[in-house]
Parts: C-alpha cells; sequence; structure tokens
C-alpha cells in the first residue's frame, strides 16, 4: 500500500482536451471477475467524465494511491458490443414506438 504522503498522478485521454494529468486520489475505479476493471476520472481541464479500461491489477494500484473503489461503476461499458452501433433514425424510431406504447 502506498505512503500517506505518496501521490501518483494518472495520464488520461480526454475526448476534449486530449492527454491530461489527474490525481489518482481523484479516481473511482470498478473491478470485474473477469480480471478487468473500469476507472473514472473527470478531466481537470473542461470536466469531462473520462472511462478507461485496464487490469484489475492496475486498478488496485490506483486504488492504493487513493483512489475510491466503486461497486456501482458501469461495468457494461466493458462488455463486448455486436452489430452497428445505433443510428439517429434508430433512436427516433425507439422513441416513436415508446411514445405510441405511452398513449395506448
Amino acid at each position: 500500500m502506498a505512503a500517506m504522503n505518496e501521490r501518483a498522478v494518472l495520464e488520461v485521454m480526454c475526448p476534449r482536451c486530449g492527454p491530461v494529468r489527474a490525481e489518482a486520489s481523484a479516481a473511482r475505479c470498478g473491478l470485474d471477475a473477469g480480471g478487468v476493471a473500469l476507472c473514472e476520472v473527470t478531466c481537470p481541464a473542461c470536466a469531462a467524465q473520462i472511462f478507461a479500461r485496464t487490469t484489475t491489477r492496475v486498478a488496485e494500484a490506483i486504488v492504493s494511491y487513493g483512489a475510491t473503489k466503486d461497486p456501482h461503476a458501469p461495468l457494461e461499458l466493458l462488455e463486448p458490443h455486436e452489430g452497428p452501433p445505433l443510428t439517429w433514425d434508430d433512436l427516433l424510431d425507439l422513441h416513436n414506438d415508446l411514445s405510441k406504447e405511452d398513449e395506448a
């Protein structure tokens, strides 16, 4: 475990700002039993939420420097996804279908 006076800085890729540095203690990490983990950091420059896939070993190291273990992390983001991405038309069709159910 890291000593209390040690600090770790993570370099993460913000989708808006590019590479940024954030304190490890500001991260939240969700660990999966399958050896993968998801860490979340807020960009210090623009406040965007940044999600990074990593291993549980790396996430445990980040936690040892003060990050929070998050049992409610959106681990669904780590699941494999098949098929094409949703389009705007798909989303509008879904909205219209759900609106019809509300009217019934």
